[in-house]
């Protein structure tokens, strides 16, 4: 099975893209195509409450199972072996 591709488009095109939608300067499916945004990404954006800054800002994925510093620390570590 091959690994799900995410966020394969960029930030600047999502804004672009929101912002045309919410000035209806176009609908979602000709702003999708033309910025190149997943058609259902860019829906979620623009039905969203939060300004589009603060949902580009989460990070998708899972949550690392060290905290930065305990990791760094072993690196520390590994490097002085």
């Amino acid at each position: 099975m091959l690994p799900k591709q995410r966020k394969e488009w960029n930030a600047e095109a999502i804004k672009r893209a929101v912002e045309a939608v919410k000035n209806k300067e176009m609908g979602t499916l000709l702003a999708s195509k033309i910025f190149g945004v997943p058609k259902s990404t860019l829906i979620d954006y623009v039905i969203s409450k939060k300004p589009v800054d603060t949902l580009l800002a989460i990070k998708l994925g899972r949550k690392p199972a060290l905290r930065k510093k305990l990791e760094e620390g072993l690196v520390e570590y590994a490097l002085e072996m």
